[in-house]
């Protein structure tokens, strides 16, 4: 919408809030190089929202400089995430393949998964099963993207330790996206059975 922030309220005329300079690099005639800092007072971000920042500087002599915009959005909604293989409740008699899509508004980061087994309740860590929470990473292939990453990707991971035939297990997909925020997926049990 094109608007303003003023340090209270959004309006439609261009503002320059003042800054904090810190860390100053001490020269000849005052400082040559500082870092700024700037609160944003009560500003209520809207989810899904994109802003633009821009800086301005002026040396002492009145010459001044625009940095480039940034441009970011604010984001605090989860991605969603689905298996599609195995699908819930399914028997399985060959190698496990585990795949399944995850989306989102601004654009998804990374896509982890855990196997756990039933029988003891052990979790595969990508080497050996262990008694914690693991997570193992998947590779992503990019559906739809947007300015600031893949908006839908499929996962995958083909990479498993050898199963008992018999042994129930339950696979579940865990998504992060861009800002950070986290996905679960749905627990998907199945059954390996090879006879």
């Amino acid at each position: 919408d094109n608007m303003f922030w003023t340090g209270s309220a959004w309006q439609t005329d261009l503002v320059w809030l003042p800054t904090a300079l810190e860390n100053p690099t001490p020269g000849l005639f005052g400082p040559t190089a500082a870092e700024w800092r700037r609160a944003v007072g009560t500003l209520s971000y809207v989810d899904g929202a994109a802003y633009q920042i821009r800086a301005r500087s002026w040396d002492r002599a009145g010459n001044s400089a625009l940095s480039e915009v940034t441009t970011f959005r604010f984001d605090t909604t989860v991605p969603a995430s689905t298996v599609i293989t195995p699908t819930s409740q399914s028997a399985i008699k060959s190698t496990l393949r585990a795949e399944g899509v995850a989306t989102d508004t601004v654009g998804i980061a990374q896509v982890q998964v855990y196997l756990r087994r039933s029988g003891d309740g052990l979790y595969w860590n990508g080497t050996t099963w262990q008694a914690t929470l693991a997570w193992v990473p998947t590779a992503l292939e990019t559906v739809s993207q947007s300015n600031y990453g893949p908006t839908s990707v499929r996962w995958r991971r083909t990479s498993w330790p050898t199963l008992s035939n018999g042994e129930s297990y339950w696979l579940r997909a865990h998504s992060t996206d861009k800002a950070g925020n986290v996905g679960l997926s749905a627990t998907s049990p199945f059954i390996f059975d090879t006879v």
